[in-house]
C-alpha cells in the first residue's frame, strides 16, 4: 500500500510473511525504520492495497478487500472495526470525518442496474446510503472516482463518476450531491466515453477530471461543462489514454499525466495546452504528491518535476539505487524526507538540498 505518515510513525505493508505475521501492516519509527508493531487481522484478504483500495484520515487507516473493509487505529495499532460489504472490491475515500465507498454494478447479476454512494463515520461501521440510483436503460452503472468540495455558501459537496457500460459502448456521467442539504445537486450526461478510476478534483468552484481521452472541467454549482480537451489528435505523440496517471491543479494550470511519456499543462479557464514535456516515464498507477512547487511521483523510478515548466529535476542515475518504486511518495515537510517502497523494501529518502 502507499505509506502513511502519522505523528512519529510511518505505516507500510508487505505481501510476504514476516516474523510469523501473514502479510502484515508494519508500524515503523519514522526516523530510523525500526518496526514498532505489526497488524495482520485481515477480515478478507490480504490484498494489494493501492490508491482507492486504501484510505486514511487522522488516526484511522482503511483497507478495502474483495468483500470487506478493515479500519485500523494507527494510534493504538489495533483493529478499530471491520466487516463485510455487499459489493465487490469497493473503492474507498475519506472526507470530513466519514469513509465513503461507491457501489458498482456487479457483473455476476446481469439484471442489476443499481449503484449507490455509501458512507460511515470513521470510528465505527455504520454504513448509510448517501444516494442510490437505478438506471432504466441498458447501461450498467458504477459509482466511484469521488472528489469533495464546497459551494459558495460553504455547503459540502461530493462529486463522482458513473462509469457505465453495456459491453459494446460506454459513457461516463458526472454526479454532484449536496451533503449539507442532503439532495442531488446535478447530473452531467455530456460524455459518451469510458473512464478510469482517477478521482475527480474540485478547485475554486470547478470540478476537474480525466476520462478515457478527455480532460474536463465542470461548474460545481450548475453542473454545466466549461470545457473538454480531447487528446486523440492534439499532438503526434498522443493520444493520451487516462487508464492511469493523475492530475494536479496549480493556480491557472492543470497538470495531467497518462499512460504515455508526456506531462501536459492545460489552462484551467479553457483547457488549452500551455506546454508539453515528453521525457517523463510512465508507471501505470503513478499519482502526484505536491511539495514546494514540485510534483513527486513514482513511475517505476522516482520522478521530481517542476510545476511551472514540467522539467524533470533529477536524473535517472540519481535514483536508480532505489529500485522499481511502486508507491505514492509521502513527504515529511519538517525532516524533508520522502517515504515510498519498491515492493520489497520500505524506503526513507532525503530530498536533495539543491531542489
Amino acid at each position: 500500500m502507499n505509506p502513511v505518515l502519522y505523528d512519529t510513525v510511518v505505516v507500510f505493508n508487505t505481501d510476504y510473511e514476516l516474523n510469523g505475521y501473514n502479510s502484515p501492516v508494519m508500524f515503523m519509527d519514522a526516523a530510523d525504520g525500526t518496526i514498532i508493531d505489526y497488524w495482520s487481522d485481515h477480515s478478507d484478504g490480504p490484498f494489494a492495497y493501492s490508491h482507492e483500495s486504501m484510505a486514511y484520515e487522522g488516526q484511522y487507516l482503511f483497507l478495502s478487500g474483495q468483500r470487506s473493509v478493515d479500519c485500523i487505529n494507527i494510534q493504538t495499532r489495533q483493529t478499530q472495526w471491520h466487516g463485510p460489504v455487499a459489493d465487490n472490491g469497493p473503492f474507498i475515500y475519506t472526507s470530513n470525518g466519514y469513509l465513503y465507498r461507491g457501489i458498482e454494478y456487479n457483473g455476476q447479476n446481469p439484471n442489476n442496474h443499481s449503484a449507490a454512494v455509501m458512507r460511515t463515520p470513521l470510528n465505527q461501521m455504520a454504513w448509510d446510503t448517501v444516494y442510490a440510483f437505478d438506471r432504466t436503460d441498458n447501461y450498467k452503472p458504477g459509482f466511484n472516482s469521488m472528489g469533495f468540495g464546497t459551494l459558495a455558501n460553504d455547503d459540502e459537496v461530493v462529486v463522482w463518476k458513473n462509469r457505465s457500460f453495456t459491453g459494446s459502448s460506454d459513457r461516463t456521467d458526472i454526479f454532484a450531491y449536496n451533503l449539507t442539504a442532503d439532495t442531488l445537486l446535478w447530473r452531467n450526461i455530456d460524455f459518451v466515453e469510458s473512464s478510469g478510476i482517477i478521482p475527480l478534483k474540485v478547485d475554486n468552484g470547478v470540478v476537474y477530471g480525466l476520462l478515457q481521452y478527455n480532460a474536463i472541467a465542470i461548474d460545481l454549482a450548475s453542473g454545466n461543462t466549461i470545457w473538454s480537451q480531447n487528446f486523440n489528435s492534439v499532438n503526434p505523440t498522443l493520444p493520451m489514454q487516462f487508464s492511469g496517471g493523475d492530475l494536479h491543479i496549480d493556480g491557472d494550470k492543470i497538470l495531467v499525466k497518462s499512460a504515455s511519456d508526456e506531462l501536459v499543462a492545460l489552462n484551467t479557464s479553457d483547457g488549452k495546452i500551455t506546454w508539453i514535456v515528453q521525457d517523463h516515464p510512465f508507471g501505470f498507477d503513478d499519482r502526484f504528491t505536491y511539495f514546494e512547487g514540485k510534483l513527486f511521483y513514482c513511475a517505476h523510478q522516482l520522478v521530481i518535476a517542476d510545476v511551472l515548466t514540467g522539467r524533470q529535476l533529477i536524473e535517472e542515475s540519481q535514483v536508480e539505487h532505489l529500485g522499481d518504486v511502486r508507491s505514492r511518495v509521502v513527504i515529511d515537510p519538517i525532516r524533508r524526507v520522502m517515504y515510498m517502497h519498491n515492493g520489497e523494501e520500505a524506503l526513507c529518502v532525503r530530498i536533495p538540498d539543491d531542489l
